[in-house]
Parts: structure tokens; sequence; C-alpha cells
């Protein structure tokens, strides 16, 4: 059940086109009694709502805003996931801990209780609402049989948990639990950032915020030719362009001076499909740019190969760590066989015409 008098009674007296004292004196109360109204800080007797629904031309239900809620338990579910996006609902909290006295061990209730209170809790600087959402985030763990949501596992509890102990300052427990749930080095990121600024362990956090980000490249090339795919399947090829020179620019600043790294080679394939989108669109000038520094960059990797991954800014790894591909043996050989796979007529003579210019 949820009652909005006071923003009501400011409606209505608003809709009459009513100040706060022509208010006051047709109900016969002072302004200031008319102000605490409005601001939920006191609320009418039950003759004075009688009046002021007369007043208003309503009924005393419209007025206070009263509905009654479906209080099942998918209702439920629905309210609690809406508060943790809302901002301002003032009850979310109290509602959460009436759900949980209802459905103790409902793993749905408990979970999404638990995100409420997190988030609740980290806006407001709440070390008693984290607590709170770690206790709730520990049992969601005991009930996780329950869960039917893919994207929600115990290792996924276990990283909130993390995360909240790190809030509350309490870093090397984050760390540790972290460490302990790091599979395919997921949580590498997020253990590296603790380690650096929460335990002021820099060295530490160092190889662990390499692995990260070279698993970000990897991430990124994906997502990169993910999209790219797309764009191209709809014919969008300005937007298959734009994805690609995202990425290249990001290729630019992991580039250490006087030194070749892979991802110069994926770079220079980039810049190859570049030059093709730019073809499809008829800017024949811009392909052919596109295309040089392609054969350019090509032409340089292939003189001096280096797969390592320390030769990639930022990177410094314990262990040695090398980067892998499925281009092809060379830089060159990956630009032939793209343009050999398109087999696009203008795509194979301005390739032509670039590789025949002289230096």
């Amino acid at each position: 059940m949820t009652i909005r008098l006071a923003e009501n009674i400011r409606r209505f007296r608003k809709e009459h086109m009513m100040t706060q004292e022509q208010l006051a004196e047709a109900i016969g109360v002072t302004v200031g009694a008319v102000y605490k109204w409005e601001n939920g800080r006191s609320a009418p007797e039950i003759n004075l709502l009688i009046e002021l629904a007369d007043l208003f031309e309503t009924s005393v239900d419209v007025l206070l805003g009263y509905e009654v809620r479906n209080n099942d338990r998918e209702h439920i579910v629905e309210r609690l996931k809406a508060y943790v996006h809302d901002r301002e609902a003032a009850d979310a909290v109290k509602e959460a801990e009436k759900a949980l006295k209802k459905y103790p061990n409902n793993f749905e209730i408990v979970y999404q209780s638990a995100r409420l209170f997190d988030v609740k809790g980290t806006e407001k600087k709440d070390e008693n609402l984290l607590h709170r959402a770690l206790e709730l985030f520990s049992h969601a763990c005991l009930l996780i049989d329950q869960n039917t949501d893919e994207t929600v596992s115990a290792l996924f509890l276990q990283v909130q948990m993390a995360e909240i102990y790190s809030q509350l300052g309490k870093p090397q427990k984050a760390v540790e639990i972290l460490k302990k749930n790091n599979p395919c080095r997921m949580n590498s990121a997020l253990i590296g950032d603790i380690l650096a600024s929460g335990c002021d362990r820099p060295k530490d956090a160092v190889p662990y915020l390499s692995e990260a980000l070279l698993d970000c490249v990897v991430s990124q090339i994906r997502i990169t030719m993910g999209y790219f795919n797309v764009f191209v399947k709809r014919k969008d090829y300005r937007s298959a362009a734009e994805i690609l020179q995202w990425a290249l620019g990001s290729f630019q600043s992991l580039k250490l001076p006087q030194r070749t790294n892979f991802l110069e080679k994926t770079e220079a394939m980039y810049l190859l499909i570049c030059g093709d989108m730019y073809l499809r669109l008829g800017r024949r000038e811009v392909a052919g740019d596109y295309l040089r520094r392609a054969k350019m960059l090509a032409q340089k990797f292939d003189a001096d190969p280096s797969y390592a991954a320390e030769h990639i800014r930022f990177v410094a790894l314990e262990e040695k760590s090398s980067g892998h591909d499925n281009l092809g043996v060379t830089a060159m050989e990956a630009l032939r066989h793209y343009i050999e796979e398109e087999a696009d007529t203008a795509l194979i003579v301005l390739w032509e015409e670039i590789m025949h210019e002289t230096e």
C-alpha cells in the first residue's frame, strides 16, 4: 500500500489555482499547517481530509493516493528490481525488509534485496546498509540452487561481496575473495585496482593489471569484429568503418617507441578493411589512403615481427607471454588473404595500383 497525500494536496491545490494562503483560509487552518501537509511533515485530521476532498471535488481515497499493491512474490521482485534504479524511492529499504520477513529463504527476494541495499548503501555511504547487503549476498549463496538467472552465479555473488568489503575499508579481505574466484582472470582488473589503491601495493598490482589489459585488448578485438559484421550485414559501411577506427585509436595508444608489437598485424588488417568500407561508400581516394597505410604497416611489422606481450605499452608480466592470431604467417599474407576472399574487383584493382606504387 502507498499513500501520496502530501503530493496530492499540492497537486489539487495548484489545479484549483489556489495559493497555500487561500487553501488555509478555505479550510480554516493556518498557512503553516498547509505547508506541513504538502511537505509530508504532518497530515490533516480525518474531518479535514473530508473537507479537502469535498473542496477539491474528489474522494478521500483519491486524495490519499491510496493504492493497494499486489504483494505476491513475483510483483515484489519486480518492485525491488525497479527500486535499484529509482533514486527517489524513499520506502525501498523498508519494503525490502518486509519482503525478507515474508520470504526469508527465497533466492530472488534475497538477491534483489541485497542489490538494493548495496546500491543504496553505496549512494548514501551508509555502512549499515552495506553490511546488510553483505549478509544478504552471503545468504543468497546458500540459496543459489533456486536461481534461474543465467547471468547470476555463486561466483558473481562472491565478486559483489568483495566489492562491498573494499568499500568498507577492508581491501585485503576483498582481494582474498577475488583471488579465490578468478577463473579465466575475470577479476584481475579489480584485484589490480584494489591492490594499487586500497592496499598500497602497486608492484603487486601490475601483473594483474597487465593480464587484464591484454584480456581487454582481446575483448575489444572481438567486440569490434562483432559490431563490424553486424554493420556490414546491414550494409551500413560508414558505421563499419567507424567501429574499426575506434579500435585503431586504442592500438595506437598501446605502442612503445621503436618497437613493433603483435597488435600492428591486426591494425594493418583493420586499415585495409576500413579502406574496403570507404571504397564501398564511393570514396576511392580515402580508401586508397587507408590501403597505403595498411601496406606500410604490414611491411614494417614483417620486417621485425614481435609477438611478445611485453612489447605492448603498460604490460609487465612475471611470466613470459605472447600473442597469437589466425590471420596468417605474415601481415602481408593476412592482407592478401582478405582481398582474395572478398574477390571484389574494385578492391583488387585499387590494391594492385598501390602495390605497384614506388615508395
